[in-house]
């Protein structure tokens, strides 16, 4: 019993120097003239270490829902390495597939409540679409790191505390493109970005 408490004591400054070293990374979005005034829910951030050996943290697989006859949502995030599922919710058939080269498969036959696994690799995008249902289709932005967010109404994004280190924080939509920008992590203290969608 008198143990427990000494083991309490050695684990916990070792967890608060681990927290006391990383930082929020947060910051906002600012649109072009001709992009707009107006944020879907298609645009996010997301960062990626310019270490290529750091280790970071994998996200959850991703579930593209088919639903009232297309994708939901059409818009996802997977982790390299992950699992993108696709799951037929729907009353009908349809036949997902993939040509891109982080997620290829076939268009096989899903059936009504069914669930298909597609294993993700590298970084990029991955498109799905249906064969019989040429209005459904998805976009799975495949990332390295496991740290992103989408941005809010006025384009403003939080990624949480990151690790010290040398960053690149991405911008993507598929209507307005891609932005990125490095960041040094050097310690506690905050971190702000500001990313201009211009051409």
């Amino acid at each position: 019993m008198r143990i427990l408490p000494l083991r309490m004591m050695i684990v916990l400054p070792l967890l608060t120097v681990s927290c006391a070293t990383m930082a929020p990374v947060r910051g906002q979005v600012i649109l072009s003239q001709d992009a707009g005034s107006r944020w879907s829910d298609s645009a996010l951030v997301y960062l990626e270490s310019r270490d290529p050996e750091r280790e970071c943290p994998m996200l959850e697989p991703v579930t593209l829902v088919l639903a009232a006859e297309q994708f939901q949502p059409s818009i996802a995030v997977c982790g390299s390495g992950s699992i993108l599922r696709i799951r037929n919710q729907d009353r009908v058939y349809h036949t997902p597939f993939s040509r891109s080269p982080e997620a290829p498969f076939e268009g096989e036959p899903l059936h009504p409540g069914q669930t298909r696994n597609v294993p993700v690799h590298g970084s990029g995008v991955v498109q799905v679409y249906c064969g019989l249902h040429s209005r459904e289709s998805a976009e799975v932005r495949v990332v390295r790191c496991g740290r992103w967010s989408r941005v809010d109404r006025r384009g403003r994004f939080s990624l949480g505390n990151v690790p010290p280190g040398a960053w690149t924080v991405h911008f993507w939509d598929p209507r307005l493109g891609e932005r990125s920008k490095p960041i040094e992590v050097t310690g506690h203290l905050p971190v702000t970005v500001e990313l201009r969608n211009e051409r």
